[in-house]
């Protein structure tokens, strides 16, 4: 009967022994890229528009880019503002950049899921809203809205490789994805370029035979 407390402590010996040998899980590199500060994330962005696909992946899975992204965006829309000489106009075009790109990203986004994207919104907009330190050269007065052009331009590919990067598709898709907002935009314009030329044309022929 004695023997019976030993083997019992005998047997919780290695239950112990095996609690202290485990590991202690480390803190995931989400949580660690979640310190990340605002300059961190300008250099990122810088990054991105330099075609870095490691800086996308990275922005994308950092929680705290999202509100340093949305900073970066409504600053892109000051740059604006000074560039065109109106610095009157900061207030509505830093909300309107805002806005502006919770629209057209969410398009893209959309549209990426479509041709079998896998990221989440969130994800995609970090990676695009740090990619708008592109806007920052803008501020120039009077240079600005014309490097607007070249900027414009080089947006484009650097949009789609934030689709092939962050949404793991393939090149064709992504310029499929950036593609076809852009056509249907030029389509509509041209409609309705020409629907104002020819209700102005109906227009000015019944004020001719009117006055006849």
């Amino acid at each position: 009967m004695p023997a019976k407390p030993a083997r019992t402590r005998a047997k919780k010996a290695p239950k112990r022994q095996k609690l202290s040998q485990r590991k202690i899980p480390r803190p995931s590199r989400v949580v660690a890229a979640s310190h990340r500060t605002f300059f961190d994330s300008i250099k990122d962005g810088i990054a991105i528009v330099r075609l870095d696909e490691d800086a996308m992946k990275r922005a994308a899975q950092d929680p705290g880019a999202l509100w340093h992204g949305v900073g970066i965006v409504a600053i892109g829309g000051v740059a604006i503002a000074f560039g065109m000489l109106q610095p009157w106009m900061v207030p509505m075009l830093a909300i309107a950049a805002v806005i502006g790109s919770i629209i057209n990203i969410g398009i893209i986004h959309l549209l990426s899921l479509l041709f079998g994207g896998s990221a989440t919104f969130g994800e995609f907009y970090r990676a695009r809203a740090l990619s708008s330190v592109i806007l920052w050269p803008m501020v120039i007065p009077i240079v600005g809205p014309f490097l607007g052009i070249i900027i414009g331009f080089w947006d484009i590919i650097v949009n789609i490789v934030t689709i092939r990067a962050v949404h793991n598709v393939s090149t064709i898709r992504a310029v499929f994805v950036v593609l076809i907002p852009i056509i249907l935009f030029t389509v509509a314009v041209m409609f309705l370029a020409m629907y104002m030329l020819f209700a102005g044309a109906d227009t000015a022929l019944y004020s001719m035979f009117a006055i006849g």
